[in-house]
């Protein structure tokens, strides 16, 4: 599920407000571009209009890869000054507890979606959680990496030997 809120906003240096969106969770399966936009520092980014300054906009986001089976939930470095508040809907292992069914990560809304799918991989209920926007991007490399790598045919000692069993095996079935 991809969800955006519309927010107004004061810029910080000259006070106009302005319209801007406010990313909550991003699926890159539903909306591929949505990555290229984050690598690019383009999710979560407020620029003013009237004086050009810009800056990130220090809000929750998960990101959701449905394809790789993982999700990362970035959260501020400010929700540490109030954990009980910030990690209320985690369990003691880092889950989302979530036994409640009103209540989930982003206040009902998942369930409300027309995306919802009550089958999601338990995955989604264990998100890594990063506190740096290049945190997140840096784990969200290192996953697909790791995907990409689990499609390449095998290689090295192993590689070799299962293209050694496999050629024995064939000779065999041949004679």
């Amino acid at each position: 599920m991809t969800l955006a809120n519309s927010h107004e906003l004061q810029c910080p240096k000259c006070g106009v407000a302005q319209k801007v969106t406010v990313w909550v969770t991003i699926n890159v399966n539903v909306d591929p571009g949505l990555r290229d936009r984050l690598f690019a520092g383009d999710i979560n980014f407020f620029h003013c209009a009237s004086c050009g300054h810009h800056t990130f906009v220090d809000a929750p986001l998960m990101y959701h890869d449905m394809k790789g089976q993982f999700c990362v939930q970035y959260l501020s470095p400010t929700s540490l000054d109030d954990p009980e508040q910030a990690f209320r809907l985690y369990n003691a292992e880092g889950r989302l507890d979530m036994k409640d069914p009103r209540e989930d990560f982003h206040g009902g809304l998942i369930q409300q979606s027309p995306h919802y799918n009550p089958n999601l991989g338990a995955y989604i209920l264990s998100p890594h959680i990063v506190f740096h926007m290049k945190e997140m991007i840096r784990y969200v490399r290192f996953r697909e990496f790791l995907y990409d790598r689990s499609r390449r045919p095998p290689h090295g000692i192993l590689g070799k030997f299962r293209k050694m069993v496999v050629d024995i095996f064939v000779k065999f079935k041949r004679t």
